[in-house]
């Protein structure tokens, strides 16, 4: 299995290391495998995050980062490993409930 550095997941998804620990703390992503200076990630920890970013783009400028984690926590690991590498696209998600996949798999407001 692949492990990356907290450098290694800044380069493939953009984001500061401090967003990426920021992310940890709210519970958007799991803490590090290891801790400390050589702390590793795995790929979930990668496809997590490209997940998130992918929420957020397709979201509204009112939803919180706390509504995008309550989706991105309501989602299977198959889901968010499709919507992470691009072979489900999001749609918009709407203010009326934080969005349930329903029995075919789409996203729909709860």
């Amino acid at each position: 299995m692949a492990t990356y550095s907290i450098k290694d997941l800044e380069a493939q998804t953009g984001l500061s290391s401090r967003v990426i620990r920021d992310y940890i703390v709210r519970g958007f992503i799991p803490g590090p495998e290891s801790r400390g200076r050589n702390a590793r990630y795995t790929e979930n920890h990668l496809l997590r995050l490209k997940c998130l970013i992918a929420l957020r783009k397709a979201t509204p400028p009112q939803f919180t980062l706390e509504m995008l984690g309550d989706v991105l926590n309501s989602l299977s690991n198959s889901r968010i490993r499709d919507i992470a590498l691009g072979k489900e696209e999001v749609q918009a998600l709407t203010l009326g409930g934080v969005p349930k996949e329903n029995a075919a798999g789409a996203l729909t407001d709860a």
